[in-house]
């Protein structure tokens, strides 16, 4: 996921002021999504793939989230403290 986000962003840096400008009537199928295989390349295509991108760490589980969790269970890091304990469990209802 933030791989294909740094490569879409590079791909819209070389773009440059064309990746500023989304052509919705250009855009290939409906709505945001990768194009179709096969499809020419193109500023708004790029700039299509690239909002994407952005929402693949989203969608995917955050990579903070991910990282948490290979250091908790595989390195044997400490766990994050929780929210739910200590001060918060003594909080009047």
């Amino acid at each position: 996921s933030e791989y294909h986000q740094k490569l879409t962003g590079l791909a819209l840096d070389i773009l440059g002021p064309d990746a500023m400008v989304f052509d919705a009537d250009a855009s290939e199928g409906s709505g945001l999504g990768p194009a179709a295989a096969g499809t020419p390349n193109s500023a708004t295509a790029w700039i299509n793939t690239a909002l994407v991108a952005r929402a693949g760490t989203i969608y995917a589980g955050t990579s903070e989230v991910q990282r948490n969790i290979i250091g908790e269970r595989i390195l044997g890091l400490p766990k994050e403290p929780r929210a739910d304990k200590g001060p918060w469990r003594d909080t009047p209802k």
